[in-house]
């Protein structure tokens, strides 16, 4: 009876030794199959992060460009700040000169002031403002387009 209980005993052992050995076999299997889907993945990830890397390297790239662009934006606004007010100094300016003319005691300033400009020069100084506008460059074209283009009469 103690053989028998020993060879059971053997027989269990053996049972159990093969259950664990297929159980380790099969936990083998899932952690390879683990470790090639984290293979894959970490793969995919490195491949993204490149990506992300590249895209970063040129969003930079554009936001620099942006600033840069900003700041040429500014600058000539500045010149055309500090433009505008020369040009409104002196639009005030001739305004004032044509001011004191108009106001003068000189009697040929006045007549010269109160005399029509003639028909003929009216003409002259339209051509030579429509001629400044097909021009490019042109400074008597740009000085003639700076005249007006009928003088009223009083």
């Amino acid at each position: 009876m103690f053989r028998s209980i020993k060879n059971y005993l053997i027989l269990v052992l053996l049972l159990v030794s093969m259950g664990l050995g297929f159980a380790n076999k099969s936990n083998k299997t899932n952690a390879e199959s683990k470790i090639k889907s984290l293979s894959t993945e970490l793969a995919a990830q490195t491949d993204l992060n490149s990506r992300l890397l590249s895209n970063l390297k040129q969003l930079q790239s554009e936001s620099d460009r942006l600033l840069k662009e900003r700041q040429t934006i500014s600058e000539l606004n500045v010149k055309y700040k500090s433009n505008l007010d020369r040009i409104q100094n002196q639009l005030a300016s001739e305004l004032d000169s044509i001011q004191t003319l108009r106001q003068t005691e000189n009697e040929t300033v006045r007549n010269w002031i109160d005399t029509d400009v003639p028909a003929d020069v009216i003409g002259m100084l339209k051509y030579a403002r429509s001629e400044s506008d097909h021009s490019n460059g042109n400074q008597a074209g740009a000085a003639a387009s700076r005249l007006p283009a009928a003088m009223p009469g009083k």
